[in-house]
């Protein structure tokens, strides 16, 4: 039975195709936030109209107040080899992370952060391309981020502004037909690890609003330390394939 099993698993059979050129992935996502963006104590002013984090407000908070997330990404893999065991892959994509809640009003207030990514990097499959098969993902990413805190509407506006970071991940594939099918995969992204800012200069707005985006502590910028933003994700999507 379990040999009968892994033969109708791993067995080449008429959906395995070996001679795919390339491989399309669209996939949705839900995140879970680490280390400093995540967090839980966000609370409304309503005399000032400002949102605290922790007491704080976003420009100098010591996390981003957000709790889960979602996004949406699509990788593009190239087969250059004869093989199929390691591919370069493109990936663009987008995630927000959020924090909201509800206060005495039934109005929500919280916190989102936005990214929007380019990666370059590398697809192992490490059994080719069977009817199901595993594959996994390191990407070099460029990321732009920005965000807001809000109630009705946005309240603060954190500046947009480039970072670099990575993502890695594992795949499990399925094919149901020679161009078409459906993948379940874990990531871990970190999405600020290079180009960190500590952003001393202030923007002119005299109530407050227009924020910088400071990730990165120094003496006098208001920051106790770095502000990391990474997260875990669970992704399911969609595989087609171009010969």
């Amino acid at each position: 039975m379990i040999f009968l099993i892994s033969r109708i698993i791993f067995s080449q059979g008429k959906y395995s195709s070996s001679d795919d050129r390339f491989e399309l992935n669209i996939s949705a996502n839900y995140s879970n936030p680490e280390y400093e963006a995540y967090g839980t104590n966000v609370t409304f002013e309503s005399y000032h109209e400002f949102v605290y984090i922790d007491g704080k407000r976003i420009v100098t908070s010591d996390n981003f107040g957000t709790n889960w997330g979602f996004g949406f990404q699509v990788y593009g893999s190239l087969r250059l080899f004869k093989q199929n065991f390691v591919k370069p892959v493109l990936n663009i994509g987008m995630t927000q992370l959020e924090g909201k809640y509800t206060n005495t009003t039934s109005i929500d207030h919280g916190v989102r952060l936005w990214s929007l990514s380019v990666g370059l990097g590398l697809e192992i499959n490490p059994i080719g391309i069977h009817r199901f098969y595993p594959t996994i993902l390191a990407l070099y990413r460029f990321n732009e981020m920005g965000g807001e805190s809000f109630y009705r509407a946005g309240v603060d506006y954190l500046i947009a502004s480039p970072r670099f970071g990575y993502q890695t991940g594992l795949n499990l594939n399925y094919k149901f037909k020679p161009r078409f099918g459906m993948s379940l995969g874990v990531f871990y992204s970190f999405d600020n690890v290079w180009n960190r800012s500590t952003k001393e200069g202030t923007i002119y707005d005299p109530l407050g609003h227009i924020v910088n985006f400071r990730d990165e502590a120094s003496p006098t910028n208001g920051l106790t330390h770095n502000r990391r933003i990474a997260y875990y994700s669970v992704q399911f999507g969609f595989n087609f394939y171009f010969k």
